[in-house]
């Protein structure tokens, strides 16, 4: 199972925030870091398999690390400071395998949002 750890910044003690993840994939698949530039903001986002979503890509740079198979992340951080680190969840309800990956919706918001609680909200309403 996945770890995330979070320890909050405090700008009164001059505290950086830490944000720390592992990832349980097997060890033989390869998993690639790399940074995204800022870009032009684009109404949508055309996502593996050509699959295009309706959120907005507002073109915050921002790095993040994936398996190399996929478009969506494992864990990534934006320019405005937004950390998200992907967990699995385990349910019994069967899985829509015409949709999306958690991971890419973890690349998503670190495109599309400058908080967590702005990532939260828009992604939950599908704006």
């Amino acid at each position: 199972m996945c770890d995330t750890v979070y320890i909050p910044g405090s700008s009164s003690s001059g505290r950086n925030a830490f944000f720390a993840k592992n990832s349980d994939r097997n060890p033989d698949e390869p998993q690639a870091f790399f940074v995204v530039p800022e870009r032009e903001r684009s109404r949508h986002t055309t996502i593996t398999g050509g699959y295009t979503v309706g959120i907005r890509d507002e073109g915050y740079p921002y790095c993040v690390s994936r398996p190399s198979w996929m478009w969506g992340g494992e864990m990534g951080v934006n320019a405005y400071g937004v950390a998200i680190g992907n967990e699995a969840v385990f349910a019994r309800l069967p899985v829509d395998k015409s949709g999306i990956l958690g991971m890419d919706i973890l690349r998503l918001a670190l495109q599309s949002s400058q908080t967590a609680t702005e990532t939260v909200c828009a992604h939950r309403e599908g704006s």
